[in-house]
C-alpha cells in the first residue's frame, strides 16, 4: 500500500471522493501536528477491481473508475496516461499506463470474440453490455466483433480526456486477420488527432495491412518493421519517413530512394539487396546534405563489400571530400567540419555485410 505523508502541515484529512461514484478513494493518511509532533495514521482497505467496477446498476467500465484503478496502481496520482494498443489475431489489448512504457503498473482491457477467461458477469462499456472477467490488473471482455470492441473501448477512454491527458505510446500490429481492427484503431487515432510515439509491425502481417499501417500511422519516435514483404514490393514514391528512428528487419525490398527527403535521425536497414554502388550513393547523399537529419545509420547487406576498397573507388572518381581510410574506421570530412565515419563489424580492409555510418561535427 502506498503512503502519502503530509509532513509539517496543519492537521489535514487527505481524501478524494471520485465524482459520480459512491467509492471513497482509499489512501493511508497521516495527520501531523506541529505543536504535538504526533502522527496519527488511518488505514483503510484498498478496493479490488471487482469493487471498483461494481455500482448499483451493475458493472460498468468508465473513465472515472479506470482513473480510480490507476490511482491504486501508481503513485503519485497520474495526470497523464499512455495507451498501448496491441492488435493480433487471437485478441486485442488496450494497456493504460500512467508511466509511459513502464508496464508494471498498467491496467489492461483485453478484447476477444471467444472468452480468454470464462466470463463471471456482464459490464457496460460504451453503449454495449458485454461478458467480462477480471484478474489482478486486467479485464477480459468478449464481443461479437473485435473491431466493435476496439471502437467502444477506445471511445470510452477518450471520454475521460478532460480528467487526464491521453497519449498513444505504442501501436503493435501482429497477425494476418487484423484488418478491420487495424482500421478501427487508425480511424480513432486520426479522429482524435493524437500522435503515436512508436509503431511495431510484426512479421506475419499481410502486404495490404502493412501498407495501410505505414501510410496512416507516422509515429513520432520509432518505427519498427519485421514484416516479410515480396522482393518486388515498393513504397509509394510520395511517401516520406518523418519518424525520428526507423528499423526494418528482413528488408530485401527496401530501395535507396525510399529514404528520399526523410526526416530521420537514426536508420537501421537489415538484410537488403543494396549493392556497392547503392552504398556509395548513400554516402554521397549523406555528405551532400540530402539526408540533413541523419546522425547514425546501420545497413546490413545480403552481399559483402569491402569498405576501404569502396572508398578508394570513390577517391578515383574524384570525391570532393577528404577521405581517410583506417582498419577499424574510415572517414569523410567536409570543409565545414562535418565528419562521417564508416565502420564494418569486422575490419574495413576485408569483405563485410554490416556497415555502420555516423555523422558528427569536428569542432577543432
Amino acid at each position: 500500500m502506498s503512503t502519502f505523508s503530509l509532513l509539517r502541515l496543519p492537521q489535514i484529512v487527505y481524501a478524494l471522493v471520485l465524482r459520480n461514484m459512491r467509492l471513497l478513494e482509499i489512501v493511508k493518511m497521516t495527520l501531523c501536528s506541529r505543536k504535538m509532533n504526533k502522527n496519527v495514521r488511518f488505514w483503510v482497505k484498498i478496493p479490488t477491481i471487482h469493487e471498483v467496477l461494481q455500482n448499483p446498476s451493475g458493472y460498468e467500465i468508465t473513465p472515472l473508475n479506470i482513473i480510480s484503478i490507476l490511482r491504486f496502481l501508481s503513485s503519485p496520482i497520474p495526470h497523464q496516461i499512455f495507451l498501448s494498443i496491441s492488435l493480433s489475431n487471437e485478441k486485442l489489448c488496450v494497456s493504460i499506463n500512467p508511466h509511459g512504457e513502464q508496464r508494471d503498473h498498467s491496467f489492461k482491457i483485453y478484447i476477444s470474440q471467444t472468452p480468454i477467461i470464462q466470463p463471471s458477469q456482464h459490464a457496460l462499456i460504451g453503449s454495449q453490455r458485454v461478458p467480462i472477467s477480471h484478474v489482478r490488473d486486467s479485464v477480459y471482455t468478449c464481443w461479437n466483433r473485435k473491431d466493435e470492441g476496439i471502437r467502444e473501448v477506445l471511445a470510452m477512454i477518450w471520454e475521460g480526456r478532460n480528467e487526464l491527458n491521453i497519449e498513444v505510446s505504442i501501436v503493435t500490429v501482429d497477425g494476418a486477420g487484423v484488418g478491420d481492427e487495424l482500421r478501427a484503431a487508425v480511424e480513432w487515432i486520426n479522429g482524435t488527432g493524437l500522435e503515436v510515439i512508436s509503431l511495431y509491425l510484426q512479421d506475419n502481417l499481410t502486404t495490404e495491412h502493412f501498407e495501410y499501417a505505414i501510410y496512416n500511422i507516422q509515429p513520432t519516435i520509432f518505427l519498427n518493421s519485421c514484416v516479410e514483404l515480396p522482393d518486388d514490393f515498393r513504397l509509394a514514391e510520395s511517401f516520406v519517413f518523418k519518424t525520428e528512428r526507423i528499423q526494418f528487419l528482413g528488408a530485401e525490398w527496401f530501395q535507396l530512394n525510399n529514404l528520399n527527403d526523410m526526416e530521420c535521425k537514426w536508420v537501421k536497414i537489415v538484410i537488403c539487396y543494396w549493392t556497392e554502388a547503392d552504398i556509395m550513393q548513400f554516402i554521397r547523399n549523406m555528405m551532400d546534405g540530402k539526408y540533413l537529419t541523419v546522425t547514425w545509420a546501420l545497413v546490413v547487406l545480403r552481399d559483402d563489400v569491402c569498405v576501404n576498397t569502396m572508398l578508394e573507388k570513390m577517391q578515383l572518381e574524384g570525391c570532393p571530400y577528404q577521405i581517410t581510410t583506417g582498419r577499424m574506421e574510415s572517414t569523410f570530412e567536409r570543409c565545414d567540419g562535418v565528419v562521417m565515419g564508416l565502420m564494418s563489424h569486422i575490419d574495413n580492409t576485408v569483405d563485410t555485410h554490416r556497415i555502420t555510418m555516423t555523422v558528427s561535427v569536428n569542432r577543432n
